[in-house]
């Protein structure tokens, strides 16, 4: 990589446009990006997530055991409770169900207990009004 920045920018590496030298790096192991790309979309996506209010794992968002719950919701739970006739997938959907991996039945996939965010209901307090 640095030979080749040097060779195509007569020696001057600091010239280099990011863009260029981020596609010649070699790979991360078990990526599709070099180390530089890698670096900037891992810091992007912290920034995005940490920005977030929202984000469903910031404590304000969800209690404990709603984000636990959440955590148990996988793509393949999804898929099967909005395709219309589907009664089996592979656990992860983005594999193709070939060799060890095999598609299980939608009844074994967990469910999310929505019971957690069920309202509580409450007796209003008197405001001490007399009709």
């Amino acid at each position: 990589m640095i030979f080749f920045s040097r060779k195509v920018y007569d020696n001057h590496v600091e010239d280099s446009d990011l863009w260029v030298v981020a596609l010649a790096e070699d790979h991360v192991p078990g990526s599709l990006v070099g180390p530089t790309t890698h670096c900037l979309l891992k810091q992007q996506f912290q920034r995005l997530r940490d920005g977030d209010r929202f984000w469903y794992e910031n404590p304000s968002t969800f209690t404990a055991k709603q984000l636990a719950e959440i955590k148990k919701t996988s793509l393949a739970r999804v898929m099967c409770e909005n395709l219309h006739g589907i009664v089996s997938v592979q656990k992860d959907v983005f594999m193709a169900a070939t060799g060890n991996i095999r598609r299980i039945e939608c009844s074994g996939i967990s469910y999310m207990d929505l019971s957690l965010w069920k309202d509580v209901e409450t007796t209003p307090e008197p405001t001490g009004a007399k009709i």
